[in-house]
């Protein structure tokens, strides 16, 4: 199984993931609304460790923006020899395991969110997120933009996950959960599940679902920071992951699916040994 990891239209480069497959999930479809995952800067409980009460206290409120789903720990570190930064930037140590996407795209959006903000208030630059001290997991954020984007409203959001609930429909599948996190910008946590065929649905469905969230073409500017979601059979089973996220200027994308047979049905780019490549996508 491999994934691509791409940058935007000036950078593009591939990355070897390997997904953990989790348990089967329930399998009643209930459909749920878009729902918003922020809690109180209070109430958030992940470790936060270096830098100063001002870089504290903007990690302190993109966490709370991300949900009480929250990572352990986040200590502001200095790069050492595998930073890309200028001197005086730092980085942001998010331990967890690099296979699990799901962690790995929260640290993304939190390094985006914290870089964002520490450009905004005048602090020292962020230039690379790493769940390692070493850096061997190491992501460089790329440039931010001179001036800070305008941000989607609450109320954008809302509508967007509403069009994805009502593509979801239209090709037969059901939003079993739909959220809407708020690290700085705005982003979604989606599981879907289907009832037809999985290769079919991965080939023709699942780029409808998230086209209205702004995935997965990763040289189309979206408004919103990024989208993990998981795609479940009719039983419950896990059978896709994607991530996508703004860094710098850029957006980074990993996806896949967890069974090989349907490698090559997702929408997701990829890239591998040359001499081998997914198999043929069942649907085809």
């Amino acid at each position: 199984m491999y994934f691509t990891v791409m940058r935007s239209a000036v950078i593009a480069f591939a990355a070897t993931v390997l997904l953990a497959v989790s348990g089967a999930a329930s399998s009643s479809q209930s459909e749920t609304g878009p729902s918003l995952a922020s809690i109180a800067p209070s109430e958030v409980s992940t470790r936060i460790i270096g830098g100063t009460p001002g870089q504290q206290k903007i990690l302190r409120e993109v966490l709370a923006g991300l949900g009480a789903d929250e990572l352990a720990e986040v200590e502001i570190i200095e790069p050492g020899p595998w930073g890309t930064g200028d001197p005086g930037s730092v980085a942001l140590l998010v331990p967890h395991d690099p296979h699990d996407l799901r962690a790995e795209w929260r640290s993304w959006l939190l390094a985006q969110a914290f870089a964002e903000r520490s450009q905004a208030e005048g602090l020292p630059p962020v230039s690379d997120v790493t769940s390692d001290r070493d850096g061997n997991d190491s992501t460089n954020l790329g440039p931010l933009p001179d001036v800070e984007k305008e941000q989607p409203t609450l109320a954008a959001a809302r509508i967007a996950a509403e069009k994805a609930q009502e593509a979801a429909r239209s090709v037969g599948a059901t939003v079993r959960r739909i959220e809407i996190v708020q690290p700085h910008g705005l982003g979604f946590l989606v599981e879907l599940q289907i009832d037809d065929d999985p290769a079919r649905f991965l080939r023709d469905g699942l780029e409808k679902v998230l086209e209205p969230i702004g995935g997965p073409d990763p040289f189309v500017d979206s408004a919103f920071e990024g989208d993990y979601t998981v795609v479940l059979d009719h039983g419950g089973e896990v059978v896709w992951r994607g991530a996508e996220a703004s860094l710098g200027v850029g957006t980074i994308q990993v996806g896949g699916a967890t069974r090989w047979s349907l490698e090559g049905c997702g929408p997701y780019f990829r890239s591998g040994p040359p001499d081998r490549g997914p198999p043929p996508c069942p649907a085809e």
